[in-house]
């Protein structure tokens, strides 16, 4: 069973997901960086000899951290367009892994196509050996996903959908309770 956290910025921006470790250091270890927010069910601790806690769901850091410029402009990883669809086929929308999934040029780079986020979709081997440098119109295949740059509540919303069904439903009633909702969808 995975125990992972979500860290929120001090405006209550998530940051980042982390391990249970780092959230525990930055909780219990560095006290003055870190409040828990939410924790896992009281059934789950962390044990030593005197003392027990519970494992950390939601953290917020306690001081504000300038967030990092994003760059739009840098070209996805197959990871990051995985993600963004769903680990969905753009095209027949067959679920993927990193093994079988690939990224697919929407317009081709050989007719003029950018590697871009709004010119990449997640494919599958097969619709991509049947797409070849076609332009969508030429064959009819448009991909039913379309491809945009996504927004830091929609990437961490994704996120939250592909992470394990235990630590979603732990996250979601966390940030249900503590009126995040925009994102526990």
């Amino acid at each position: 069973m995975t125990f992972r956290c979500i860290k929120l910025d001090a405006s209550w921006n998530p940051v980042d997901i982390i391990s249970w470790y780092s959230a525990f250091c930055q909780v219990y270890l560095e006290p003055y960086s870190c409040n828990l927010l939410h924790s896992y069910p009281e059934k789950y601790k962390i044990r030593s000899v005197y003392s027990s806690w519970s494992y950390p769901s939601i953290i917020v850091l306690k001081n504000y951290v300038k967030p990092k410029k994003e760059k739009v402009n840098a070209k996805p990883s197959l990871k990051s367009i995985l993600t963004r669809d769903l680990y969905k086929c753009a095209y027949c929308e067959v679920t993927l892994t990193t093994k079988n999934g690939t990224r697919d040029h929407v317009i081709p780079e050989s007719k003029g196509g950018a590697t871009s986020w709004t010119n990449l979709v997640a494919c599958c081997k097969i619709c991509q050996a049947k797409k070849k440098d076609f332009l969508p119109g030429d064959i009819n295949m448009h991909p039913k996903i379309p491809p945009k740059i996504p927004l830091l509540n929609e990437r961490f919303n994704k996120y939250i959908k592909l992470a394990s069904s235990f630590e979603r439903n732990v996250w979601k009633l966390g940030l249900k309770d503590l009126g995040l909702t925009q994102f526990s969808t």
